[in-house]
């Protein structure tokens, strides 16, 4: 019975982590700041970004370890998405990771956090990670980036507060920050009338 009892606690104590709501960003490059979301329900990490004659929708469902690009082409007048499973990404370039190692805490905003740092061949990145549990883990087997690398190499659970990333295109950070709420599973979803493209134009 006290074997069962201490299951359940687990259980319930990893539901309890289970975060629902937005992310939001601001990234600052330059002097410019630039303010985007992205949406986490369950193990569903979806971005979504709406303009003028732009549109695209990526979808990233760690329960079934695959991406779904959703995107409008101009080019042949057509709604669609790629998609992108663990088993598609075997053969793609892999980044190479030259080093990685837990820092000193720092201060952000007045609290003692946690910092790691990470270079990669792709760049390197300082993130300054709060006690917000957030799961963001798992999108470095898609997407080449040292801040997903970051997420994965230290298996972090919690949500990077700050971002200080150097890559050869320029030096930016990315600030932040967990709101909870619930998310429309519609927005978890390919749009109505989007049908699948080939993958082979993303992987080699």
């Amino acid at each position: 019975m006290k074997f069962i009892t201490s299951i359940l606690f687990a259980l319930l104590t990893t539901l309890s982590f289970a975060f629902e709501g937005t992310i939001h960003c601001v990234k600052t490059e330059n002097g410019v700041v630039t303010k985007f979301d992205f949406y986490v329900k369950g193990n569903t990490i979806v971005v979504e970004k709406t303009g003028i004659g732009e549109y695209y929708k990526i979808i990233f469902n760690r329960d079934k370890q695959e991406v779904k690009i959703c995107l409008e082409s101009p080019q042949f007048s057509q709604k669609g998405y790629y998609l992108l499973t663990k088993a598609d990404m075997e053969n793609s370039p892999k980044s190479k990771i030259y080093s990685q190692k837990e820092l000193a805490p720092q201060q952000l905003e007045g609290q003692s956090v946690k910092a790691y740092s990470l270079v990669s061949d792709l760049g390197s990145v300082i993130g300054l990670v709060g006690e917000d549990q957030v799961d963001l883990r798992g999108l470095s087997t898609f997407f080449q980036d040292p801040v997903y690398e970051l997420i994965d190499q230290f298996n972090l659970s919690q949500l990077p507060r700050k971002l200080e990333v150097t890559k050869n295109t320029g030096n930016y950070t990315i600030e932040l920050e967990a709101e909870a709420g619930n998310v429309n599973q519609s927005l978890c979803e390919v749009p109505a009338g989007y049908t699948q493209f080939q993958v082979t134009a993303l992987v080699k």
